[in-house]
């Protein structure tokens, strides 16, 4: 997770099969949970600021950027599970 020094774009590595479906928007979200408190707390620090997701592609080094809608979580789980969903975009 890379977080812009602007503090608006949350980029993660993504999967080429999921890549390619969240770009072409026929999945309009990434789910993800932190491994390490650091990097979760990083991400929850920035909750408030963050307004756009950069997804990578994590063979090509592809990227798209698209706008956040919402963030939750998943209850009842450890780790936390988040959900980050964008708007949908076609083609």
């Amino acid at each position: 997770m890379i977080i812009d020094a602007d503090g608006d774009t949350v980029e993660f590595k993504s999967d080429p099969f999921f890549f390619n479906r969240e770009r072409d928007g026929l999945k309009n979200n990434t789910v993800r949970y932190f491994k390490n408190s650091y990097e979760e707390n990083r991400f929850r620090s920035s909750l408030f600021n963050l307004s756009k997701v950069r997804m990578r592609n994590m063979e090509t080094g592809d990227t798209f950027e698209r706008i956040i809608t919402d963030i939750s979580t998943l209850p009842d789980c450890v780790p936390i599970v988040y959900i980050i969903s964008w708007e949908a975009r076609h083609g």
